[in-house]
């Protein structure tokens, strides 16, 4: 919206180069002496029988009409009208700048949460299978210390391990569901709607170059 205020405001300052045509109209109705008159000496349509003591103290009521068309046009500004027009392109392309901006950043940040949902997908997975070699680790230490071959401390160490898991999978699995929410934000679905992503998450190609080279892309 500022964009096309912006854009507006500038053809505003373009159109103070031409001239500009005001007409005006007007239809009035008095019975009051004086205005009664005025009016008729501006229409000049005095009559004698007008002087009267009668009519002058108490004149009919009397219909008065007017019309007016004026053309102007700018002679000299000094240059105002010239850098109000340069002012007013600048803040257009200013605000057509800002709009481009918002949108690559908004761009930038579905990209990110669409793939973040990847990345967080991923990581319940191997923290899923993180927490079942932690089972199973205190399985045979469970095991081992029933038949006497390890000590109990040997157990529980393998008990807090597991259950330290099961801590950082409730982490993963509340990082995937925010990440969720946040892509929802982005793109406005409903409320209660989620989206999970169908292009598979792929590991980028690390390029190599000369640093001089990547400043000045940084750069431009």
């Amino acid at each position: 919206s500022r964009t096309d205020a912006a854009d507006q405001n500038a053809l505003a300052a373009r159109a103070l180069r031409w001239p500009r045509v005001t007409a005006e109209a007007a239809l009035r109705r008095s019975d009051q002496q004086v205005v009664v008159f005025g009016d008729k000496l501006t229409a000049g349509e005095f009559t004698a029988n007008d002087f009267l003591l009668e009519k002058l103290n108490d004149p009919d009521a009397e219909n008065h009409a007017t019309a007016a068309l004026a053309i102007s046009a700018p002679l000299y500004s000094s240059g105002r009208i010239r850098w109000g027009i340069e002012s007013a392109r600048d803040e257009a392309d200013s605000a057509h700048a800002m709009t481009t901006g918002a949108e690559s950043r908004l761009a930038a940040e579905i990209t990110g949460a669409y793939f973040g949902i990847s990345v967080a997908d991923a990581a319940v997975s191997v923290t899923e299978q993180a927490l079942a070699d932690a089972g199973r680790h205190e399985e045979v230490a469970l095991a081992r210390y029933e038949a006497g071959a390890s000590l109990k401390s040997d157990h529980l160490r393998a008990r807090v391990f597991r259950l330290g898991r099961q801590r950082d999978l409730e982490r993963r699995r509340a990082d995937l569901a925010l990440a969720r929410s946040r892509l929802a934000r982005l793109i406005t679905l409903p409320p209660g709607k989620s989206v999970n992503p169908a292009t598979p998450l792929e590991t980028p190609s690390r390029e190599t170059g000369p640093l001089a080279e990547w400043t000045a892309l940084a750069l431009a």
